[in-house]
C-alpha cells in the first residue's frame, strides 16, 4: 500500500497542469519604479502597494506605478526622498 501512496503523489507531482502555478514578476527602474532599492512595503485598505524606496515613495495598482517625490517648493510634498517606513491610516 505504501508504495501506492508514493506513486500518487509522483503523479501527481509531475503531471498536475502547469495552471496552478503563479507567474512570478519582478519589477525595477525600467518598469517604473523609483528606484531598486526598497526600503519598505505595504499594501492599503483600497489595494494598492505603497513602496518606499532609496529615491521617492512608489504607489503600484497592480500593472503601473506613480512615483511621488519632495519637492522643497511644495510644503505638502514628501519632506525627503528617501523612504524608510510607511504608514496606513485605516
Amino acid at each position: 500500500m505504501r508504495h501506492g501512496k508514493v506513486f500518487i503523489a509522483l503523479f501527481l507531482f509531475f503531471y498536475m497542469p502547469q495552471t496552478y502555478a503563479q507567474n512570478m514578476h519582478t519589477y525595477n527602474f525600467k518598469e517604473g519604479l523609483s528606484n531598486n532599492s526598497i526600503n519598505c512595503i505595504t499594501k492599503d485598505n483600497r489595494g494598492f502597494l505603497w513602496v518606499g524606496t532609496g529615491e521617492g515613495l512608489n504607489r503600484f495598482d497592480g500593472r503601473h506605478f506613480i512615483s511621488f517625490f519632495c519637492n522643497r517648493n511644495d510644503p505638502a510634498s514628501l519632506s525627503g526622498n528617501n523612504i524608510f517606513d510607511i504608514l496606513c491610516y485605516k
